[in-house]
């Protein structure tokens, strides 16, 4: 059971388990504890020739790295400080009408938590589908609760405190085959985020489409709840080479919805701690906004905006949101 076995790397690296390849893998009822907490997380530098390094992978440790592994089930299993990403998957993935061999087609997270650890929750890295995390719990996470650039995500029923954002898309490609099977498609729904610690919300981004958010309450938030951007990256990024690939680069999201959630925007801590903070911000196109609270509780703060609509978004629909104190 996951209380009493325990797979403990605090001595250690890598990841607690790994898997490579092959057609169906179910990990369940493990507790994997690493060795470095949010405290204790490095801050990341440039070196001199330019290049952003993350001192994280120095010592890494995971709890469960995976490669293109057909499907995976991951059920009841609970991680806490772990230096990097806790839950990592990368591998092949559809280009267009070409099929790898093996690629990652079912990826579940289901019941599982992730406590005070350096680095991303969970992350999906190489465009893998049909991706789920499923009524787990994040509670302190150094970067993102979850950074998908995958197809087809599913975020539903799930808890994250003290946590960087649920980041959907942040492809930072320009590849073809993104115009045709694109990337980004995700349904973030009835999940609760609480505003203790990092308060990192929603934030779509990097080539996202075909993205619903809806249901979701946000508690006491001191930060932007729910973000839509339509910003890009040039296509060579100055911490690789020069010469890099024009590949590298980015598509603007669109096509989102934001539909029935409830966003509470009142800080219960000092005022010194209060964030300047949106409780929705669309810059992207073909977005609607609807039927939303955003509010805060007791007198009007000022360093909240509601919603926030700005350049160059085009085709936007906002109608019947609720917005207090604000």
């Amino acid at each position: 059971n996951a209380e009493t076995t325990v797979l403990d790397i605090s001595d250690g690296s890598g990841a607690c388990l790994s898997l490579s390849g092959g057609t169906e893998v179910t990990i369940r009822n493990f507790t994997m504890v690493g060795h470095t907490g949010l405290a204790e997380a490095p801050k990341s530098f440039t070196t001199s020739s330019g290049y952003g390094y993350w001192p994280n992978s120095l010592k890494g440790c995971s709890a469960v790295v995976m490669s293109g592994t057909e499907r995976v089930l991951i059920e009841n299993v609970h991680a806490r400080r772990m230096a990097s990403e806790c839950f990592y998957a990368q591998g092949p993935v559809r280009e267009g009408q070409k099929e790898p061999a093996h690629y990652q087609k079912s990826l579940t997270y289901l019941r599982c938590s992730v406590t005070d650890c350096a680095a991303n929750a969970f992350n999906n890295n190489d465009r893998g589908e049909n991706t789920s995390i499923l009524y787990c719990r994040v509670d302190g996470a150094g970067w993102h609760a979850a950074e998908m650039p995958a197809r087809f995500l599913r975020v539903i029923g799930s808890y994250f405190r003290n946590t960087g954002a649920v980041t959907v898309g942040d492809m930072s490609h320009r590849f073809e085959d993104l115009n045709e099977l694109g990337c980004g498609q995700a349904m973030v729904c009835d999940n609760v985020f609480e505003g203790i610690g990092r308060s990192g919300g929603v934030y779509v981004g990097h080539g996202s489409s075909q993205v619903v958010i809806s249901g979701n309450l946000f508690i006491n938030f001191n930060g932007s709840a729910i973000t839509v951007s339509s910003q890009t990256v040039r296509p060579s990024l100055p911490w690789f080479s020069p010469k890099a690939p024009l590949s590298w680069g980015s598509y603007p999201s669109r096509s989102v919805v934001i539909r029935g959630n409830i966003i509470d925007m009142t800080y219960p801590g000092t005022n010194a701690d209060a964030r300047v903070r949106t409780g929705i911000s669309v810059n992207a196109s073909e977005v609607t906004v609807a039927d939303n609270q955003v509010y805060v509780r007791g007198v009007c703060d000022p360093r909240v905006t509601g919603i926030s609509l700005s350049e160059p978004a085009l085709h936007v629909n906002i109608h019947n949101n609720l917005i207090r104190n604000c």
